[in-house]
């Protein structure tokens, strides 16, 4: 069953987490992708000129996608969140874009690869160590993150927050946070600059996506993974107050930079119309270890299974 396979890290489930992306990829080549439209237009750019060829749209896909996935699971994994190791948040991450119906590629599967490994940094906070380093890398990748997905800008509030979980004020280390960031904006510039002889930050023209028509599938796949979400989360609240001081904390961050992502989805859908999936970072975490935490393996592979094959109608059909 799907959730007893990534549960462990078996051997096997290196090879058919990739497997199982290329296969819920596939719709790439039947189904024509909508164009988004970014803050800046060279992200549009690069975006409409990879999924006009859907071999290119598959490939950069399935690439990106198992490298966010495999990132994931070793964030998770370093941290312990649960007692063994797992690959079980990079298939939760994998099956959240798919039942948004978002695994296709766009600028924001980079950006979420920057914020994983923010995430990583992050999780290595201790109150009695220095930070400075840790925020520096933190906000650099955030600041990455930016560069390809420039809503992720609120993001830069999650350094600061996760300071004050684990750590008293320190001017030095909340000053990293505006350095951190600044570097990759500088080289960004000067990019910009060398190839076009002057900075221009040129805004995309906003085209908003088709509606979204609610049939049963989709009305029935958003309402199960909406369902899904609210009940690991309240699984996982239980699961944090019988835990150590280490874990509540590192959650209280994966918490704050939910907030922060529900907020970057909200602003990006409906006042821009565009959807930005970095929530399914910090829920693959909650999902994921209210899974491995539950006794009943049968009802819950259960549900996982339906909620798959529920999301495979919801784009097929």
């Amino acid at each position: 069953m799907l959730v007893n396979l990534y549960r462990d890290k078996t051997p096997i489930a290196i090879f058919s987490l990739p497997l199982l992306i290329g296969l819920l990829a596939l719709p790439i080549f039947f189904f024509p992708a909508d164009q988004s439209y970014y803050f800046l237009k060279w992200q549009s750019d690069m975006e409409a000129q990879v999924i006009a060829t859907p071999g290119l749209n598959y490939l950069f896909t399935v690439l990106l996608v198992s490298l966010n996935a495999h990132q994931l699971n070793n964030v998770y994994n370093r941290h312990t969140f649960y007692s063994k190791s797992s690959f079980l948040p990079g298939f939760i991450y994998v099956l959240l874009l798919f039942s948004f119906n978002e695994l296709r590629f766009s600028p924001n599967l980079i950006a979420h690869l920057f914020l994983i490994f923010t995430l990583g940094q992050l999780l290595k906070l201790r109150r009695q160590e220095d930070a400075k380093a840790i925020i520096f890398w933190a906000a650099f990748f955030i600041g990455m993150a930016i560069a390809f997905s420039s809503f992720q800008t609120i993001t830069l509030l999650l350094p600061w927050l996760a300071l004050t979980v684990f750590k008293p004020f320190v001017w030095r280390e909340w000053f990293m946070v505006l350095l951190g960031g600044a570097i990759p904006l500088a080289y960004y510039l000067s990019v910009l600059f060398m190839v076009k002889n002057g900075i221009d930050f040129k805004m995309a023209e906003v085209v908003p996506r088709p509606k979204i028509t609610l049939d049963l599938f989709k009305l029935s796949s958003y309402a199960l993974t909406i369902l899904i979400i609210t009940g690991s989360l309240l699984k996982y609240i239980m699961i944090l107050r019988t835990e150590v001081i280490r874990f509540k904390k590192q959650s209280f961050v994966l918490l704050h930079f939910c907030w922060l992502s529900v907020v970057i989805w909200g602003i990006g859908y409906f006042i821009f119309e565009q959807i930005y999936l970095s929530f399914t970072l910090p829920f693959a975490f909650f999902i994921a270890t209210a899974l491995l935490h539950s006794g009943k393996k049968y009802t819950v592979n259960l549900i996982v299974i339906i909620w798959l094959i529920i999301s495979v109608a919801n784009v097929l059909l």
